[in-house]
């Protein structure tokens, strides 16, 4: 990732440009019916639930959907009550295509469904980029009785391994927790990946960062005082649900939740998991590039560029003083990286280690240390 800091008229703007590169040509997507084709996967929607019947990658052929769980990708589950057995779903979908391509191509996927006026799903792939986007547009009407609305995605991964972003760091559920951690639903940062040793998918839950693993679990009504009805051992799963709404707790304000609600998800099938490449991905999706007006035949160059890809700036910004930025990084792939910085020209002077403070700590040459899951801010004079 690169960053350009230009056309600021002054150290105390707080607006950047931050520019990732020209994206690869990969070809036309197009829909038609119930199927969108992008260059590298196929989506196809289920014509009686309206979620994702199939999400096929044309590289390995593999399919992404566990046809066997009895569920597909972004599948609407409604729940009153505590048992998640009398969850229930919308009704018989009607699909249209709303963009045919070759730039976007859309599925619109509208229906009724418990505790809502409407659902609307919209799946979207764009040229040159290689996700699926999922848009849902809950319009909620207001129920006073405990309720919770939980999005299943079941993936079909053999013997994989599922990893959430938790903020600074990976975590597997199960295997990386402190005894007595919640283990009925998770939240997570940015991300969450499942991948075995040969193929996986990373989904970013942009909106909804309460997931459950396994089923719904995350059905626990009112104060629970008993040990035993949390999930002591959870079990290794593919399936995951968003848990994207619920009124199940006693609160000191009103109890329903009424109105249009948007739910966003992004889904990146790959090869293998590599921390780093589903880091950016979470990033990108949560933090969108903004369009803005180009100038000149060449796109100019950017302000700071780092010499490995492994490591992430968090943040480029200006010092509070006015002297200088301030450059956070973090070790997105786990492992420790030698990082040399390189500013396009006026290139600062001297480089420190800092913390939150911003004060210079201790200076350093033109190559840093970053530690894996670490945090290092510099300041740059």
């Amino acid at each position: 990732m690169v960053f350009l800091a230009r056309d600021i008229p002054a150290f105390g703007a707080k607006r950047y440009r931050v520019e990732r590169g020209t994206a690869a040509a990969k070809g036309e997507v197009d829909a038609s019916g119930l199927e969108l084709r992008h260059p590298d996967f196929t989506v196809r929607i289920d014509p009686e639930t309206g979620a994702i019947a199939s999400l096929k990658s044309k590289r390995s052929g593999h399919e992404f959907v566990d046809r066997a769980c009895g569920m597909g990708l972004n599948d609407y589950f409604y729940l009153l009550g505590a048992d998640a057995k009398n969850a229930k779903r919308n009704g018989r979908p009607s699909v249209r295509v709303k963009e045919a391509g070759p730039l976007v191509a859309s599925i619109i996927i509208e229906s009724d469904a418990p505790g809502c006026k409407k659902l609307t799903r919209e799946i979207r792939a764009a040229q040159g980029m290689d996700f699926v986007e999922v848009i849902n547009i809950v319009d909620k009407v207001a129920v006073r009785a405990k309720e919770g609305a939980h999005l299943g995605f079941g993936f079909h991964v053999p013997q994989g391994t599922v990893r959430m972003d938790v903020g600074w760091a990976v975590v597997r559920p199960e295997v990386d927790q402190i005894p007595a951690s919640c283990k009925n639903w998770f939240s997570v940062q940015r991300w969450v990946d499942v991948s075995n040793d040969r193929v996986g998918v990373t989904w970013a839950p942009i909106d909804a960062p309460l997931v459950e693993v396994g089923g719904i679990t995350a059905n626990l009504i009112g104060s629970q005082t008993d040990w035993r009805v949390w999930i002591q051992e959870l079990q290794p799963s593919t399936i995951l649900y968003s848990w994207i709404l619920n009124n199940h707790w006693h609160t000191n304000y009103r109890a329903d939740q009424e109105g249009v609600l948007e739910f966003r998800f992004a889904l990146r099938p790959h090869s293998g998991f590599v921390p780093e490449e589903a880091a950016r991905f979470g990033v990108a999706c949560s933090q969108p590039l903004l369009a803005a007006p180009a100038r000149g035949a060449r796109p100019p160059e950017p302000r700071l560029r780092l010499s490995t890809e492994k490591v992430l700036v968090t943040a480029l910004k200006p010092a509070e003083t006015g002297e200088g930025f301030v450059v956070r990084m973090f070790g997105a792939s786990g492992e420790a990286q030698s990082v040399k910085l390189g500013w396009q020209a006026p290139a600062p002077a001297t480089t420190w280690l800092s913390d939150t403070s911003e004060r210079p700590l201790k200076q350093v040459d033109e190559r840093v240390t970053v530690p894996g899951w670490g945090i290092v801010t510099l300041l740059a004079r």
